[in-house]
């Protein structure tokens, strides 16, 4: 029993050693200055990030219309001429897979003085990818030759994993750049920037594009050359910052 008691006692006497010593030396005991937003000022900033990359990808639209008498025929005749469009693409180097249909129409053509039928217009365009973006007008060229006239909505752009690379890059100069700005924002009413407390991203995205009309726009005997520009990518993020 009285060795309980004795280390009962020296339990005690260590721990108000302890207090007296951290009393001594004025050590903040799990005290920590809190920052709250009543006692903070909101410097609201939007940081931004833009870089002009060369296009690695271009997209065009390859169109072909026909007229028929007969419904029957004009949709026959431009499914034959689209066969010989994509078939010449592909030997010129396009995947298949990177030719896709996205616009098909039937139209019927009407005399309105006397509300008859006078034919049909058929129109089918096709939409192709392609990364040899110094070859487009090539593609062009054989397209036309092979039986297309409408090429239009020429653009240059970026594949998808180019795009997320640059954009991880600017998100991060974005924020470094609405970082300075609040500094700058502070230090211009005797704050300090210690901390956030939103932030929100917004991003924009440009390609530049060249607009082709019908056949007759190019239709030469040079070769077809389309000229292109860098394609910028902008970042931009908005961040709340609390200064005291």
């Amino acid at each position: 029993m009285k060795n309980r008691f004795f280390v009962f006692g020296s339990v005690v006497m260590f721990l108000v050693i302890a207090v007296m010593v951290v009393n001594a030396f004025q050590i903040p005991f799990f005290e920590e200055e809190s920052i709250t937003e009543e006692d903070s000022t909101i410097i609201s900033i939007t940081g931004n990030a833009k870089e002009f990359l060369q296009p690695n990808l271009a997209k065009f639209n390859v169109g072909v219309v026909t007229d028929n008498d007969e419904a029957d025929r004009s949709v026959s005749d431009n499914a034959e001429a689209v066969a010989d469009v994509k078939n010449e693409l592909m030997e010129l180097g396009i995947n298949e897979e990177d030719i896709k249909t996205s616009y098909f129409y039937v139209s019927v053509n009407k005399d309105w003085e006397t509300n008859t039928i006078t034919g049909y217009t058929t129109t089918h365009t096709l939409t192709i990818e392609t990364e040899d973006i110094e070859d487009i007008g090539k593609y062009i060229d054989g397209a036309v030759k092979a039986g297309a006239n409408r090429i239009s909505s020429i653009q240059f752009t970026l594949n998808e994993e180019t795009i997320e690379e640059i954009k991880k890059e600017l998100l991060a100069d974005a924020v470094k750049d609405a970082k300075e700005k609040a500094d700058i924002l502070a230090n211009a009413v005797d704050k300090t920037v210690v901390d956030t407390k939103t932030i929100s991203i917004s991003q924009s995205y440009r390609s530049p594009y060249s607009p082709y009309g019908d056949y007759e726009m190019y239709s030469s005997k040079a070769d077809t050359s389309i000229e292109y520009d860098d394609v910028s990518v902008s970042v931009s993020v908005y961040i709340e910052f609390l200064g005291q």
